[in-house]
């Protein structure tokens, strides 16, 4: 039976409009998307077990979505080596689908149950309304009875009309005149106080849904208000001389000759900055970070996606760079300090990866991935001052015109942390910022959040 026009249909959409959709970071192995395609599928598969079938739903489209339309994008996707997991995935997509369409009936049938009994609540309601409107008709009835006057006589036109008297006269007196005059008309007694009874939309309690997998946020400042206010604090940051943005005289994906393209190579140009910076007297000059962006990052570019079977223009995974290079003695083992990573958005978090390149009181630097991206950070020293500069091989604009990547300055780690708050929020697209206020940072879900970032940290020996 088709999924359309089924008794389920608002159920089930109500639950899809709360499933995230994740898009696929190239910079993040794929093994770990395959890792977690099979713990979603086991949550499906112990969903079904226990006739959770909301969860489970939620659950097999998640599976579905990060089977058919996330990892496919993926650069490693058709690499050999993850021809296993590869078919794997297929052949379980298979099972799932079936699964699927066996608890849609399911919830068809207890959609139309809920139907059938809301239809008997609401009788119920229009029959216990009219009983008090019958009620109240008949109070109102009655009252109106007690409060008539008596008929006038009858009498036959032409003939004088004929009076009963009192048999006494005497029975008449003034004191019982004095009390018809005086006689007031009690008023008839009010109609019960009972409250109305409930309407239809009071009866039908909308109970809260639990959807699995899925961090609502708490009361929280929304992502735009954020982004103006930190982008306020970095022209403060700028205006105090704190920070400065100087423009590289290249990019980048701007050579596009064989063993000088740089296309989506910021994996290994940030490590080769960072490279380039440790073996340098003082700190890594503009014409050193040029010749990184123009000349060295191409060669290395096609000897790893050669390695891994990668496409031409492939973003290659860090951790594959950071292997490559070790291997080829482009650094030494001893020079890796450590990784951090986590909420870019997190002070917390960001406040990691400055102390761990502060940890060395010697010239140390980062490749840091945030968005599809890696960039830059070095640390260095100039007279009794520690400075930080975030370099981005990407081409960006200034007043209108499009220059070469930046290198950004910034005179203390308040100020670089600033900028990092500045540079990740501008980062965010629309969809991000709906996504991040919708939902919470979730440790088990962060290779799907917009705000996940991974760094590897490099010191001088």
């Amino acid at each position: 039976m088709p999924l359309s026009n089924r008794p389920s249909d608002a159920r089930r959409t109500r639950l899809k409009s709360q499933i995230p959709n994740p898009v696929v970071s190239e910079a993040y192995p794929i093994k770990k998307y395959y890792i977690l395609s099979s713990k979603l599928l086991q949550l499906f598969l112990d969903s079904t077990e226990t006739s959770d079938l909301d969860a489970a739903y939620i659950f097999a489209r998640r599976y579905m979505h990060l089977v058919t339309e996330v990892i496919p994008k993926h650069g490693y996707y058709n690499s050999s080596p993850f021809r296993g997991e590869k078919e794997e995935a297929k052949g379980h997509m298979k099972m799932v689908m079936t699964e699927l369409e066996k608890i849609v009936d399911v919830m068809d049938v207890e959609e139309s149950a809920k139907r059938e009994e809301l239809i008997k609540k609401r009788r119920k309601v229009e029959r216990e309304r009219e009983d008090v409107e019958r009620e109240r008709k008949r109070i109102s009835d009655q009252a109106a009875a007690e409060l008539e006057l008596p008929s006038a006589p009858t009498f036959t036109p032409g003939e004088a009309p004929v009076f009963e008297v009192a048999k006494s006269f005497e029975v008449v007196t003034s004191d019982s005149l004095a009390s018809l005059t005086s006689y007031t008309p009690t008023a008839p007694p009010p109609p019960p106080n009972n409250p109305p009874p409930p309407s239809f939309d009071s009866v039908v309690v909308n109970e809260e849904v639990k959807y699995p997998g899925v961090k609502r946020p708490k009361e929280i400042i929304p992502m735009g208000t954020l982004k103006k206010i930190w982008t306020s604090e970095w022209l403060d940051c700028k205006k105090n001389k704190k920070a400065s943005i100087y423009a590289l005289d290249t990019y980048q994906g701007r050579l596009t000759s064989y063993g000088k393209n740089s296309t989506n190579g910021c994996t290994v140009i940030a490590p080769l900055i960072a490279v380039a910076h440790l073996r340098s007297s003082g700190g890594v000059s503009d014409a050193a970070v040029e010749n990184v962006i123009d000349n060295k990052a191409g060669p290395h570019l096609i000897n790893i996606r050669t390695k891994l079977g990668l496409s031409q223009n492939a973003l290659i995974v860090p951790s594959d760079v950071h292997d490559h290079f070790v291997d080829e003695k482009v650094m030494k083992q001893d020079m890796f300090v450590g990784a951090t990573g986590g909420n870019i958005l997190d002070s917390d978090h960001v406040q990691e990866l400055i102390n761990c390149l502060n940890d060395s009181p010697k010239k140390s630097a980062a490749a840091l991935f945030y968005h599809a991206h890696v960039i830059c950070i070095v640390k260095m020293k100039v007279g009794g001052e520690v400075w930080y500069d975030l370099i981005d091989s990407l081409p960006f604009s200034h007043e209108g015109k499009k220059q070469g990547g930046a290198r950004i300055r910034c005179k203390d780690a308040e100020t670089l942390a600033a900028c990092i708050r500045w540079y990740s929020s501008a980062k965010l697209t629309p969809s991000d910022v709906e996504f991040v206020d919708g939902n919470e940072w979730d440790e088990n879900m962060c290779d799907f959040d917009p705000r996940v970032f991974q760094s590897f940290v490099w010191a001088e020996k």
